[in-house]
């Protein structure tokens, strides 16, 4: 079997990857085998070829446009425009958080809260570093608090007001940081308080 066969790759074996993806990796794995000179025998450098394959998947920022909330690129890679967004503090993250006394799916924690909102919270919360996913239960995600969001809630830690995604570019900055007291406001207190007696306090 050449070595043209054994290298096609179809979508269905590249479960964990988009179809961009696959066509990244087939064009670079083309490259090193086709692009050499004239009856050089092929050697498989399988380090370059992964380096390559890296450096060919990290995002790129190139005509990044950033608006109120919103972040837009182009990817000279795969020809698409991405977007991106930003997530601004809504007033259910603090009750999620003081309720997350331990490792809680969205269902659990939504069947405290009227709305969807709260179901949102706790993967919009890992944006601000202050949940992580710690395994699963029935098949959904469970999610806990981080080191950074006991110490929010104690009073000693600042957080942004608004996060971009992890992987955002350095361009999207983060709002202005805030501790707890400034979170809660007039407007959050009445939930906030309502949490507290119902729930044991993490403090």
């Amino acid at each position: 079997m050449d070595w043209h066969v054994r290298l096609l790759v179809t979508k269905n074996q590249f479960p964990q990857t988009t179809i961009n993806n696959a066509h990244i990796i087939l064009g670079i794995l083309r490259k090193h085998i086709y692009e050499r000179p004239p009856l050089v025998p092929y050697t498989m450098n399988l380090t370059q070829i992964a380096e390559d394959i890296d450096n060919a998947l990290q995002p790129s920022f190139s005509d990044l446009v950033i608006r109120s909330g919103e972040a837009e690129y182009g990817c000279p890679t795969c020809k698409q425009t991405h977007r991106i967004y930003r997530l601004r503090w809504r007033e259910e993250y603090i009750p999620v958080l003081k309720m997350l006394t331990r490792p809680m799916t969205t269902s659990e924690i939504g069947s405290h809260f009227k709305g969807q909102t709260a179901r949102k919270a706790p993967s919009e919360l890992v944006h601000f570093g202050l949940v992580e996913i710690c395994g699963k239960r029935g098949g959904n995600a469970l999610y806990r608090l981080t080191i950074a969001a006991r110490q929010f809630l104690s009073g000693d830690l600042s957080v942004p007001e608004s996060a971009w995604p992890p992987n955002a570019p350095s361009q999207c900055e983060n709002g202005r940081r805030k501790f707890l007291f400034e979170m809660i406001g007039e407007d959050h207190t009445d939930k906030l308080v309502h949490v507290q007696n119902s729930v044991p306090s993490l403090l």
